[in-house]
């Protein structure tokens, strides 16, 4: 995205020429977004003049330019328009060079689109030369990383830029009041019914998708060519210039983030406006002319017959302003980001609108932007008459309070903040700050901005954001984290190594890494069950959505991809599974693996010795197969399986795969393979606490500390138990200290933190005074006394 820094202070009291550029570039980078460039912009219009039309004959127009007393011939222009025949407020750019005279074009400055630049209004007293005393010939251009703003929405318009800018530099910013016309609001919930003043009824049908609907009627508006210096500001940031109210809205939304449409109101039919769902199979052609077909899943702002424009993308053709333009409805709204996202995706057109609607902009802006439209329209030559006020459709966002107290921001940032820095910070930026003195110590009462209340700031990590990077991250102390060193086993890790090695040369098979996902398409062609797994409730894709029970799957997968070019195929895969119980999922490591032959028969005792090997390097020397496995899976043949003791540790299962299984992997009928699966903790000696994972509730739970001391005939086991069996809503008991003096000979301290909560819905305090009160008593029954 583009930004002017001139037009960027005409929001500050102040001069961009009293300012090192590149000082302030430096301080926006390090606290604000990412620059990606700078462009100085001169522009030397000495070259450029005025030409105002005289005559037109044989496709060739007659100029007059009364900078320099001359006339001038050029082809037919094709943008002129016949209405403005006789006016002489209206104006072409003409470019003089050795080479001659020619139209201006777009890419003169520095606009990358193609063609001659449209009429001008330039007043015929500022004609003859006074017309370039209003124009910027300096500027400094910023080109912004998009990605570094999209959580701000703010900050899509020169406004959010310019109170960012005034933050960095200690300046002050120009009134609200000082840029918006003074207008009436009638504020109205789901629809607004036609008056004198804005003979149009307002209607929204999707609340959800539509926050916010402004419209206001002006009257009477002069449809004249675009203002030079609104022309030439548009054309620094990339835009086509094309007449004066369109280069107006466009105008708006570059300067208040916040985009709007104008509709021509002889054109609107039945005197309704409605944002409704696109019907299905419903047309709309777009001002571009773009045709689309529309869907439910797409919404539309219509009259009472037809769709106008795509909500929130673009304009329709049917309403377009046109060169008979004499009165507008004009529109703010804000939309659902989600909703415009997926429209323009689904239909292919993206523009600068849509971008700006998918950052979730405020229900406040609306409003200002129709009073700022028609504050520069004014100031601008398109003499607008409004009707008299602003009718608002929909639901605001509501205000925002957050309260953090001075502790807290010096505690997590682990710097010392005057507090003078936090409120002048905090109100720099836009927000309202109180200080108030509680038993918690100094706090502060901030009242969010409604441009940074949509999306951006909502907890009190937010603010602590807004303070540390205006504090300057190149300020904090440098300093090496402390690490905690703790001792690994190292006799696990090279047991483990010790069993991959083996497998890798002694057995000669390749390593694989699958997804710990099962691969629903696969399972689903091989008639392999997914029920009964843990099925991820924000999946990647719809194919990869369940964990996996066993490596196994995963590998038959390998086979199936590969067979066409091997004929032996030894895999074998370290990770991690997840069964699916009644009281929660319980996590296991897993070393698996598979020898496949294409063509004959694998020989069962060759792999049985390889698997023993395997085992023997991880230290085992007793071993011992039982026909028939313990884990029933359909993979397995029934008749070629067994069960794996070593040791006496029942470790998992090997064997071979049945010949369904060889029938739905579509191979050849004489493959055969052999598997194997194992506890990896068995197999290397290592046997963590189990992890049980159970469904959280998405109800807030409580928690309370109980200190006791307990008899030493007591184990912590015990008093862990009874605590956890003292009432149904316990969910959880942590140790969280122990300990014990000299003098205590049959006793120690413990302390327990008991967590409760309900899966249906949230604890009243009564309740929770209620489990605490049956945990007290519990432990009392078994001699332990509470500690005050």
């Amino acid at each position: 995205m583009k930004i002017s820094l001139a037009w960027i202070f005409d929001h500050i009291d102040a001069s961009l020429k009293n300012h090192d550029v590149e000082k302030l570039v430096g301080e926006f980078n390090r606290k604000t977004a990412e620059i990606d460039g700078v462009h100085r912009v001169l522009v030397d219009f000495k070259p450029f003049f005025l030409g105002r039309v005289k005559s037109i004959a044989d496709n060739k127009m007659m100029l007059e330019v009364d900078e320099l007393k001359v006339e001038v011939s050029l082809p037919s222009h094709e943008l002129w328009l016949e209405k403005f025949t006789g006016d002489r407020d209206v104006v072409f750019m003409l470019r003089r060079s050795r080479e001659g005279w020619a139209w201006a074009c777009h890419r003169d400055f520095g606009c990358d689109k193609d063609g001659p630049l449209p009429a001008f209004y330039v007043l015929e007293k500022d004609q003859a030369g006074e017309w370039r005393n209003g124009l910027e010939s300096e500027d400094v251009i910023l080109e912004v990383d998009n990605k570094s703003i999209t959580h701000r929405p703010d900050m899509w318009g020169h406004r959010g830029f310019a109170r960012e800018v005034a933050a960095i530099l200690g300046l002050k910013m120009l009134a609200e009041d000082d840029l918006l016309e003074d207008l009436d609001a009638v504020f109205e919930e789901k629809r607004f019914e036609p008056n004198s003043d804005v003979p149009f009824k307002i209607s929204i049908e999707s609340p959800a998708r539509c926050k916010k609907f402004t419209g206001t009627f002006l009257t009477s508006i002069k449809n004249r060519p675009s203002n030079l210096f609104v022309a030439m500001r548009i054309l620094r940031l990339g835009s086509r210039v094309i007449d004066g109210i369109v280069d107006m809205t466009n105008y708006v939304m570059a300067d208040w983030s916040q985009p709007v449409h104008a509709y021509d109101a002889k054109l609107l039919k039945g005197n309704e406006i409605v944002v409704r769902e696109a019907k299905s199979g419903e047309k709309v052609t777009l001002l571009d002319g773009t045709k689309l077909e529309l869907t439910k899943e797409d919404l539309v702002i219509a009259d009472a017959e037809a769709p106008l424009c795509l909500a929130g993308i673009k304009g329709g053709a049917n309403s377009g302003i046109s060169s008979s333009t004499t009165s507008i409805l004009f529109e703010a709204a804000t939309f659902d980001a989600a909703s415009v996202r997926r429209t323009a995706a689904r239909h292919g057109v993206r523009t600068d609108s849509s971008a700006r609607f998918e950052k979730t902009l405020s229900t406040e802006q609306p409003v200002e932007a129709v009073r700022r439209f028609v504050k520069l329209a004014t100031a601008y030559g398109l003499a607008p008459v409004v009707s008299g006020q602003i009718a608002c459709v929909g639901v605001s966002q509501g205000e925002k309070t957050i309260g953090v107290t001075h502790e807290f921001l010096t505690t997590r940032s682990g710097i010392h903040l005057d507090t003078s820095f936090v409120s002048s910070s905090l109100e720099a930026l836009g927000f309202e700050v109180s200080q108030v003195d509680t038993e918690h110590g100094m706090m502060y009462e901030i009242k969010v901005p409604h441009f940074r209340a949509s999306k951006d700031v909502s907890i009190k990590e937010d603010i602590l954001e807004e303070i540390i990077r205006f504090y300057g991250f190149a300020e904090f102390p440098t300093a090496i984290p402390p690490v905690a060193k703790q001792p690994e086993n190292i006799g696990i890790i090279m047991k483990e190594r010790t069993v991959r090695n083996f497998l890798a040369h002694g057995a000669q098979m390749m390593e694989v890494k699958n997804y710990a996902y099962y691969d629903e398409d696969f399972m689903s062609e091989v008639g392999l069950p997914t029920g009964g797994s843990w099925e991820i409730q924000n999946p990647v894709s719809e194919q990869f959505c369940r964990m996996v029970q066993s490596l196994i799957p995963g590998m038959l997968k390998n086979v199936k991809e590969n067979f066409v070019d091997e004929d032996s195929m030894a895999f074998f895969e370290f990770g991690r599974t997840w069964d699916l119980f009644d009281a929660g999922g319980i996590e296991r490591k897993k070393v698996s693996g598979i020898f496949f032959e294409k063509r004959s028969a694998v020989d069962f005792y060759d792999c049985k010795s390889k698997v023993e090997g395997m085992l023997r390097a991880a230290g085992f020397v007793n071993m011992k197969w039982n026909k028939g496995a313990s884990e029933n899976f359909p993979w397995c043949s029934k008749h070629e399986m067994a069960t794996v003791i070593a040791d006496g540790i029942t470790l998992g299962y090997g064997g071979k795969i049945s010949r369904d299984m060889i029938t739905q992997l579509s191979v050849l009928p004489e493959s055969d393979a052999f598997i194997f699966e194992f506890d990896l903790e068995l197999v290397t000696g290592t046997k963590h606490k189990t992890r049980i994972f159970k469904q959280l509730s998405k109800f807030q739970g409580s928690s309370f500390d109980l200190s006791m001391i307990v008899p030493l005939k007591n184990t912590m086991e015990q008093v862990e138990s009874v605590l956890a069996s003292a009432g149904p809503l316990v969910m959880e008991v942590e140790l969280i200290d122990r300990f014990q003096r000299k003098e205590w000979l049959d006793k120690t301290s413990m302390a327990f933190r008991v967590v409760i909560g309900h899966p249906e819905r949230t604890l009243v305090k009564d309740e929770i005074e209620e489990a605490r009160m049956r945990a007290i008593k519990a432990v009392e029954a078994m001699g332990c006394e509470l500690r005050s």
